[in-house]
Formats: C-alpha cells, structure tokens, sequence
C-alpha cells in the first residue's frame, strides 16, 4: 500500500517533483510542508496544468502553483469515497495531526 508520506515535498520542490509526489503517494495530491512540518499548501493535477498554461516551468517552484489557502478536515478526519465505488476502498484515513503538523498515525503509517 503506498504511503501518504511520499506525497509529501518541502519547499524547494521543483513542479517536477510535486509530479513524482502525487503519482507515487496514496492520497493523489502533492503536501508542501516547510521546515517545521506545517502544511503550507496542495499541489494538484489541475494546479500543475494551470501552471504550465501560465508558463511555468517543470523545473520552477512547486509553491509557485500551489494552492496555499486548501480545503482542509479536522484533525482524524476519514475520507469517505462515494457509497458506489468499491467497498474494499470506501474507507481512506487521513493522516491524523497534531498542532498543524502530520503525526503518522494515519491508516498508512505502520
């Protein structure tokens, strides 16, 4: 099962990067995380696609095309798929937090 955390980049992260983020992490969105671990904003398919409408390059700054203000749940929050899709992924946790930050205590991370 593939993990939330390898969804996650710092701030440093090229477009490129927050590409290989979303394809290789369980949640299909790239997390840009400063320093301290505090969300600073999604990255998304359609946020990388209105980037490189706008002429940013794969090698610029994912916070360049980040969405810095995302929809958020509360801290333990599950996802919850539509009831028609396939009972054995109805249920996705989302990684529980603490004071802003990721703990790892989410469905994934054993």
């Amino acid at each position: 099962m593939k993990s939330w955390r390898k969804a996650v980049v710092g701030t440093q992260a090229t477009v490129g990067d927050a590409i290989a983020a979303i394809e290789s992490g369980s949640i299909q969105i790239a997390l840009v995380l400063d320093d301290q671990n505090r969300l600073l904003g999604v990255v998304t398919d359609g946020d990388v696609r209105r980037g490189l409408l706008r002429g940013i390059p794969l090698t610029g700054l994912a916070t360049d095309i980040m969405n810095r203000v995302p929809g958020v749940g509360a801290c333990n929050a599950v996802a919850r798929r539509p009831p028609a899709s396939d009972a054995a992924e109805v249920d996705q946790a989302a990684p529980a937090c603490r004071r802003g930050r990721p703990s790892g205590r989410g469905r994934d991370a054993r």
